[in-house]
C-alpha cells in the first residue's frame, strides 16, 4: 500500500508469470518505492493546497485592492469579483447579478472562453424558480453537481437559459446585506463535477466583499449627495442674503441646484397672478434642455395648475400616457419631449402662491429623497420671495415716510410760498410712483382749472389743452374735487367710467 495518515493512497501491483514468492529484500524494495510515492503524492497535494491558498489570499487581497481604490463605483469590484471567481473555480463563465425590483440584473460578466458571455434570454426573475433568485431570496447558497434533471420541475423561469449555457454543476452564491440580498454570483460548469467546499467557501468570501463594496459605494454617494445638498442650500441662503432686492437671482440659483442635484432636464418656477401662473425662473444642466411655457392656466388641465388647487405635490411618471388627465401638460410634454415630471407648491402663510417643478426626459420617477430635497428649494424660494417682498415694502415706507418729512419740513420752512411745497410734492411723487406726468391742478377765482406745479414734458401743451376744453366736459380734476375722493383710472383711455376730457386727454397725449 501507498500509506499516508491513518490510510492509504492506493497501492503498487507487481506481478511474474511464473510461480515463485519475491525475495524479502525485493518486497523491501517495493515498499520503499511505496513510502518514496506517498511521499510524492503528498508533496503534490501540499504543493498544490498551498498554491490555490496563496492563489486564493492573492484574488482576495486583489478585490480588496480594488474596493479601496474604487470607493464611487462599484463595477470594477464586481468585475474582479467574477474574474476571480471564474478563474479559481475552474468555471467557463461567472456572472454577478444585483436586484432591480422584481428582477435580477446582470451587473459584471467574465468569460475564460472565447465570444464571451452568451446572451440570455431575458432578464432573471427574482424567485425560487431561477437559480439566482433562489439564492438571493432564500439568502443562502444553491449547489447543484448536475441542475439538468431539476429544470422542468424546480427551475423552469431559466430552463432555457440553462440549455443554451449548456450548464450542469451550477453554483449560485448571495450577495448579503443586514437582514436581505443585494443579488449573487453565478457560475457554472458544463459537466456534472460539483464545486468543492474550499471553492463555495471563496465565493462566499467573494460575495461579501462584493457586498461590501456595494455598501462603501451607497454609503459613499449618500455621504456625497447630503454634502452637495448642504452645499447647495447654503450657496442658495447665501445668494438670499446678498440679494435682499432682487429675486431673480435666487430663483435661478434655485432652479439650476434643483435641476443638477435631482437630475433633471430642466427646473422652472411659477408666481400665481390671478387665475394664472407666470414664469419666474428656469434652468437646466443644458441650455438646450430647458423648457418653460410663460404662463400657465390655474386648472386641473396642468400638473402646475393642479398642484395649486389640490395644494400637493404631484409626480406624473410619464406625462406621454397622460393625455386625459392632464391634457395641457401632455401638449406641452409633447412639445418640449419630457416624460416625468414632478411640481410641488410654494406656500405663504398656508397657501400657495406658486409652483415650482422637475423635468426629465426619460421615463424614470424621482425618488423620495428628490422629491423631499424639491421641496426644501421650494421653501427656500417661497423664503427669497417673501424677503424681497418684505424689503421692498419696508423700503416703499421708508422712502414714503422720509418724502412725507420732506414735504413736512417744507412747508414749515415756506409758510408764504406754497411753490417750494408744490414742488417738494411732485419731486417726491415722480420718484415713488414713477410717473410720467405729474401735476397739481387748483381751482382759481374765476371757477377753472389751473396748473399748479408740474413736472413732465409739454407744460405748455397741457395748459393749453385744459384753457381749450375745460367747458366741454368733466375733468379727472374737477370729479375728485366734486366727491371729494380719491379717483383711480388703470386705463383711462378704455375705461367708460373714465371721466370725457380725461380720456380726451389721454388721446390727444397719444
Amino acid at each position: 500500500p501507498l500509506m499516508r495518515e491513518g490510510g492509504a493512497y492506493g497501492s503498487i501491483f507487481v506481478f511474474r508469470r511464473e510461480p515463485g514468492l519475491f525475495s524479502p529484500d525485493k518486497v523491501a524494495l517495493v515498499e520503499t518505492f511505496a513510502r518514496q510515492a506517498a511521499i510524492a503524492i503528498d508533496n503534490v497535494r501540499l504543493f498544490n493546497e498551498t498554491k490555490s491558498s496563496l492563489e486564493q489570499q492573492t484574488a482576495i487581497s486583489e478585490i480588496l485592492r480594488v474596493i479601496s481604490s474604487s470607493p464611487t463605483d462599484v463595477k470594477p469590484v464586481l468585475e474582479a469579483v467574477a474574474e476571480r471567481a471564474a478563474h479559481l473555480c475552474d468555471a467557463p463563465y461567472a456572472r454577478v447579478l444585483l436586484i432591480d425590483g422584481e428582477i435580477l440584473r446582470p451587473a459584471a460578466d467574465y468569460s475564460a472562453e472565447r465570444g464571451g458571455f452568451p446572451q440570455l434570454v431575458g432578464p432573471v426573475p427574482l424567485g425560487r424558480s431561477s437559480l439566482s433568485g433562489r439564492a438571493a431570496v432564500d439568502r443562502e447558497t444553491i449547489h447543484y453537481a448536475d441542475v439538468q434533471p431539476l429544470l422542468d420541475t424546480e427551475f423552469q423561469d431559466v430552463r432555457e437559459n440553462v440549455i443554451q449555457l449548456g450548464a450542469r454543476a451550477v453554483l449560485a452564491v448571495p450577495l448579503m446585506r443586514e437582514g436581505g440580498a443585494y443579488g449573487s454570483i453565478f457560475l457554472f460548469r458544463r459537466e456534472p463535477r460539483p464545486f468543492p467546499p474550499d471553492q463555495i467557501a471563496l465565493v462566499q468570501t467573494f460575495a461579501r466583499q462584493a457586498a461590501i463594496a456595494i455598501d462603501n459605494v451607497r454609503l459613499f454617494n449618500e455621504t456625497k449627495e447630503a454634502l452637495d445638498q448642504q452645499t447647495a442650500i447654503a450657496e442658495i441662503l447665501r445668494v438670499i442674503s446678498s440679494s435682499p432686492t432682487d429675486v431673480q437671482p435666487v430663483l435661478d440659483a434655485i432652479a439650476d441646484r434643483a435641476a443638477r442635484l435631482c437630475d433633471a432636464a430642466s427646473a422652472s418656477m411659477y408666481l400665481i397672478e390671478g387665475d394664472m401662473l407666470r414664469h419666474l425662473a428656469s434652468k437646466g444642466p443644458s441650455p438646450d434642455q430647458v423648457s418653460h411655457v410663460d404662463a400657465l392656466p390655474i386648472t386641473r388641465d396642468s400638473l402646475a395648475g393642479r398642484a395649486v388647487l389640490e395644494q400637493k405635490t404631484i409626480q406624473v411618471c410619464d406625462l406621454l400616457a397622460e393625455a386625459a388627465e392632464y391634457p395641457l401638460s401632455y401638449d406641452i410634454a409633447t412639445r418640449f419631449g419630457h416624460r416625468t415630471v414632478l411640481v410641488t407648491p410654494l406656500y405663504r402663510e398656508g397657501q400657495p402662491f406658486g409652483t415650482i417643478l422637475l423635468r426629465r426626459l426619460d421615463v424614470r420617477p424621482f425618488s423620495e429623497r428628490e422629491v423631499t430635497l424639491l421641496q426644501t428649494f421650494g421653501a427656500q424660494a417661497a423664503i427669497a420671495l417673501e424677503n424681497v417682498r418684505l424689503f421692498n415694502e419696508t423700503k416703499e415706507a421708508l422712502e414714503q415716510q422720509k418724502a412725507s418729512g420732506e414735504v413736512l419740513a417744507a412747508i414749515s420752512s415756506s409758510i408764504a410760498d406754497t411753490a417750494p411745497v408744490f414742488e417738494k410734492i411732485l419731486s417726491s411723487a415722480e420718484r415713488l410712483f414713477a410717473g410720467k406726468v405729474i401735476s397739481i391742478n387748483l381751482v382759481g377765482d374765476d371757477d377753472r382749472i389751473h396748473v399748479a406745479a408740474y413736472h413732465g414734458q409739454n407744460r405748455e401743451k397741457l395748459e393749453q389743452f385744459i384753457d381749450a376744453h375745460q367747458s366741454e366736459g368733466e375733468s379727472g380734476t374737477k370729479r375728485a374735487i366734486a366727491r371729494r375722493a380719491v379717483l383711480h383710472y388703470p386705463d383711462i383711455a378704455n375705461d367708460a367710467d373714465a371721466p370725457p376730457m380725461a380720456r380726451l386727454s389721454a388721446a390727444a397725449d397719444g
